[in-house]
């Protein structure tokens, strides 16, 4: 049982990372995406 556990914690935390990687990557980039398309901000957030 406590094998599993640990497997599961660590699946757990390896998506956390990764959404957190994912999220960091996409902020700084977010910039020269919205240069490069032409596209304002207004369109990308969709308000």
């Amino acid at each position: 049982m406590a094998k599993n556990l640990k497997l599961s914690l660590l699946i757990f935390a390896i998506g956390v990372f990764m959404a957190a990687l994912d999220n960091g990557i996409i902020t700084s980039s977010l910039t020269t995406l919205i240069y490069s398309f032409g596209v304002s901000q207004h369109g990308v957030h969709g308000q």
